[in-house]
């Protein structure tokens, strides 16, 4: 432990001072803490004056006490009479002071404002150098008073302990700038908890405040997280915990400063809270992101607003305000994506003709490129530099131009009538049956019978591809076949992108047909319907049209072995494949 003090000018009195439950007699405050706390060394700053007319005296004190001259270092600073003496004084300091070391700050003597500027640099060096604030002291020589000791009255000096104030008040501070700056509460409700942990050793309940604790810790880390659901159902416990009477009373009780945080927490959580309607909802929390330095989460939340407004206003999945369903990523978010990919495509070949869908795909192009920017890092070619971002954000969201976009109705007219002539425009005129077989010919007919496609691709094994032209005889299918071989058809579980790369060469003639790809999740052994699984998926990410079947013929196995082509029921399947990836 190393002890930090200043030696003044001034001509000392000797006198009792009072440290913790003891009284020392002494000139110099710093001869007491030496005597008490027994640091390893001692480092007095004085100036010239300060030198010539006290160190002697200092010195002669301190052997008189017993303590060993030989740790204490006297350090020269200049008088601190102008702005440049007093950066030159922060640096003499912070020179003297080690990373991780453990220091005592006394402040009773010295020139008016050098007690401040040590204060102030060990605050900073608590930071930068990870010091621990061990104590800060001060010898209040003007507040002596006379007391009564052992049938005798004496004069006292008492002395202060500031430690609570120069130790923790920055804490509080560091807090309330992360909560004001980033949005980040995690700093504040870790104190609060820590606050919580000493009082219940102390046997003082303070319910009110750590539930208040616990609350700050979640709303940052939902908020900080986009657990965006999450957060709207923590919002609705917002006015039980923030406006209980008991907890104003232990926040003005035990930690003064979260008074003051606490009415920047509110404003913080009234300027994000649920709106009317899910786009002012987002748009704000949006805007909230960004000011807060998450570019990132801004864009992200953005975009995925606008899948949902497609799927509110154009599609009608899903309802005016947030349900559960809005935060699935399910068929029915992706049938907004679609929407929205092929608006980009079409945007991207100069199909748009509207002036309206036009300007929304090109702010929808920049927003979507920006966020997947941001997602890689940079690791790809041509990266967005950082102000290109933040112009984006300032010239077309902060300044809510998006937002009176999204807000036009005629917008929403429009993107409907276009993808109303898409649909119509872009019915699937192929069908592709992608479908493993294994040595149940049965499901092979009846997936062939029911969809009756254009054309066939089938995952299957040597032995199963012998039983393929039978079975189209059988069904009579006259369109195009195309057989992928498993190599191992009980262990080939990771070659599935080699079987869609096979799939994708053997369409390549249909390219300019419209394909609806129906894909049969029954038959053949668990790595063919993992792989086929796995190829559908593929197709959806990249936009393609995909319905699930499943063939059942519930005759027993024997019945079905001797007479295979009668056809059976089949299911349409929704949600089946979720389970599965």
């Amino acid at each position: 432990m190393k002890l930090l003090t200043f030696l003044g000018t001034n001509t000392y009195q000797e006198t009792a001072y009072r440290f913790r439950d003891r009284v020392y007699v002494a000139k110099f405050f710093m001869s007491v803490l030496a005597q008490e706390l027994q640091p390893d060394s001692i480092c007095v700053f004085m100036t010239d004056g300060a030198k010539a007319k006290n160190e002697g005296a200092l010195f002669d004190e301190l052997k008189q006490c017993g303590i060993d001259v030989a740790k204490v270092q006297a350090v020269h600073i200049p008088d601190g009479q102008t702005e440049e003496d007093l950066w030159r004084v922060f640096s003499i300091i912070a020179d003297q002071v080690d990373e991780n070391e453990s220091i005592v700050l006394d402040i009773t003597h010295g020139f008016r404002t050098l007690p401040l500027v040590g204060t102030i640099s060990l605050q900073y060096l608590k930071f930068v150098k990870q010091v621990y604030i061990a104590g800060v002291y001060y010898g209040a020589f003007e507040a002596r008073k006379e007391e009564q000791m052992d049938d005798k009255k004496i004069v006292i000096t008492p002395t202060f302990d500031l430690t609570p104030f120069v130790y923790h008040l920055p804490e509080w501070q560091r807090a309330a700038n992360e909560l004001v700056t980033f949005g980040d509460a995690k700093t504040l409700g870790s104190l609060l908890e820590t606050l919580h942990n000493q009082l219940r050793k102390q046997k003082i309940a303070v319910n009110e405040l750590k539930r208040f604790g616990s609350y700050v810790n979640d709303i940052s880390a939902y908020l900080r997280t986009g657990r965006i659901k999450s957060f709207t159902q923590l919002f609705a416990k917002s006015e039980s915990i923030l406006q209980q009477e008991q907890l104003v009373k232990e926040i003005e009780q035990f930690v003064p400063p979260v008074r003051y945080i606490f009415h920047q927490l509110v404003n913080y959580i009234q300027c994000i809270a649920p709106k009317q309607s899910r786009l002012h909802t987002y748009y704000d929390l949006a805007i909230w992101y960004g000011d807060h330095h998450l570019l990132s989460h801004c864009f992200i939340m953005l975009r995925e607003m606008i899948v949902s407004l497609i799927l509110e206003r154009v599609l009608g999945e899903i309802g005016p305000m947030p349900d559960d369903r809005e935060f699935r990523y399910d068929p029915i978010r992706k049938k907004g994506e679609r929407l929205l990919t092929t608006l980009l495509k079409q945007q991207e070949k100069k199909q748009l003709r509207n002036p309206l869908l036009k300007e929304l795909a090109e702010k929808l192009h920049r927003l979507t490129n920006y966020r997947n920017d941001l997602g890689h890092f940079s690791f790809r070619t041509n990266h967005v530099l950082p102000k290109v971002f933040y112009r984006f954000y300032e010239e077309e969201i902060k300044s809510y131009k998006l937002c009176q976009l999204l807000e036009n109705e005629q917008l929403w007219d429009e993107l409907k009538k276009w993808h109303e002539k898409q649909t119509i425009e872009h019915e699937p005129n192929e069908t592709v049956l992608i479908t493993p077989l294994g040595l149940s010919k049965g499901l092979l007919y009846s997936a062939i019978m029911h969809n009756k496609p254009e054309a066939i691709w089938v995952l299957t094994s040597k032995e199963g591809e012998q039983q393929v032209d039978e079975v189209c005889r059988q069904a009579d299918f006259r369109g195009n076949v195309h057989v992928a071989v498993m190599e191992d058809p009980y262990t080939d579980f990771n070659s599935w992108l080699t079987y869609m790369n096979h799939l994708i060469e053997t369409i390549e003639k249909y390219k300019e047909d419209r394909i609806q790809f129906i894909v049969n999740l029954t038959g053949g052994t668990t790595a063919m319907q993992y792989v086929v699984q796995q190829i559908a998926a593929k197709l959806e990410e990249k936009g393609e049209r995909v319905q699930y079947v499943a063939q059942v013929d519930r005759r027993d196995v024997a019945e079905q072995q001797a007479n295979p082509y009668v056809l059976g029921e089949q299911f349409m399947v929704i949600e089946m494949h979720h389970l599965f990836f």
